[in-house]
């Protein structure tokens, strides 16, 4: 396998930096932001939005510009990992929506990882389930359809 292209910003402008194909794939800019809530990798076209713990208006307010970068270009797959997330409320809802409006503007596909039961509720509650079909496993995100 040939080297991986890494989109990271160096202070206010991006670059394509070439690691080995069996490196992992290193957190961008800004990776740990607003306390530890929100992790992005970005990888060989795909793009992995990792959020932990609660998940509320305050914490969206500051994980929002981040997210809105990240699905303002292209990936391929957008992966919004919310395994590490033990509440979710209406405005992590409407975090969902504004991502899933913006990977459809470039034909993304998005695949959200979800196994906390107070949170598949809340998908089923609302009849988001069939719109994000959430995934137990980061590893079946990943895979291809």
């Amino acid at each position: 396998m040939g080297p991986r292209h890494v989109w990271l910003a160096t202070h206010g402008r991006l670059r394509t930096h070439q690691q080995p194909a069996h490196a992992r794939s290193r957190p961008c800019h800004g990776a740990r932001t607003d306390g530890g809530h929100l992790t992005v990798r970005l990888t060989d076209g795909c793009a992995v939005a990792e959020l932990r713990g609660e998940v509320d208006i305050a914490v969206v307010n500051r994980c929002a510009p981040r997210l809105d970068e990240l699905v303002a270009r292209p990936h391929g797959l957008v992966v919004v990992d919310l395994s590490g997330v033990s509440f979710l409320d209406c405005a992590g809802l409407r975090m969902l929506i504004r991502i899933r409006s913006g990977t459809q503007v470039h034909g993304d596909r998005l695949a959200v990882v979800c196994a906390e039961p107070r949170v598949l509720r809340l998908f089923r509650l609302t009849g988001l389930q069939g719109v994000f079909r959430p995934v137990p496993t980061l590893l079946a995100a990943m895979r291809p359809g």
